[in-house]
């Protein structure tokens, strides 16, 4: 389609975004259901042609729009985040942990996904994600996203919490 800076396509119709879980699958989902433009990790679906990541179509619309727009407008547009990470060894057993961690977060507040061994919890502001990494030496991850830097520490230090408790518990 032909878009225009006031977040409207050439019809005048309102641009609506759609927010599905991160994974190529959920993403398809979508479009098959009407999205007509999916994203995920680096590729751009159209529905109207594939439903497959089009990497030349991606350039071509990206050119087309860049033509008429600003590209650099458009991007400060967009809503800035402000992320932090960090990995420490998981000291207990990775079951341990595992169990820990979910009765744990079901004394937070927020909305709780889990899947396999990552967890992520949203919350007003932003969103924290623990995610245990199994090997010969386990880890856990910890990455949160705010665009409020004083609520990013403030989330950092919550995960950074649950996962020393569960450390500690087990």
């Amino acid at each position: 389609g032909r878009f225009r800076e006031d977040g409207k396509d050439a019809d005048d119709r309102e641009l609506e975004v759609v927010m599905t879980e991160r994974s190529a699958g959920a993403v398809c989902s979508a479009v098959a259901a009407g999205a007509e433009i999916g994203y995920y990790e680096g590729g751009i679906i159209f529905g109207r042609t594939s439903m497959m990541p089009d990497g030349i179509q991606a350039a071509a619309v990206v050119s087309a729009v860049a033509g008429r727009v600003s590209l650099s407008r458009l991007a400060d547009g967009l809503p800035r985040y402000n992320r932090d990470s960090s990995e420490r060894e998981c000291t207990c057993s990775p079951e341990a942990f595992v169990r820990g961690i979910n009765e744990s977060l079901q004394e937070v507040e927020g909305t709780v996904v889990s899947r396999g061994d990552s967890w992520r919890v949203d919350m007003k502001e932003g969103w924290f994600l623990i995610s245990l990494v199994r090997g010969t030496s386990p880890t856990v991850g910890i990455v949160a996203e705010s665009e409020d830097r004083a609520y990013l520490v403030g989330l950092m230090e919550i995960a950074d919490n649950i996962v020393s408790e569960c450390m500690r518990g087990q």
